[in-house]
């Protein structure tokens, strides 16, 4: 009687254990890729502006004296 209990017990706890396990796996995993998906989307994000940054950068145009490399009246 003893042994069945013990078996019981140990049967009871191991499938218990198990399931959080799992629980606490498939919430690591989600968490994961959670984060994996908005660090994806902000360097997106950063990829965009820094695009558009070098777009209206590339048509200001450059001052004539930085065109020529003088960087002031010759004397």
């Amino acid at each position: 009687m003893l042994r069945s209990r013990f078996l019981w017990f140990t049967f009871g706890f191991a499938s218990t254990y198990a399931v959080l396990s799992q629980v606490v796996l498939k919430d690591l995993m989600l968490e994961r890729h959670a984060l994996t998906s908005h660090m994806e989307r902000d360097f997106r994000i950063l990829e965009a502006r820094l695009s558009n940054i070098e777009e209206s950068s590339s048509s200001v145009p450059l001052p004539i004296d930085q065109v020529e490399g003088v960087s002031g009246p010759a004397k």
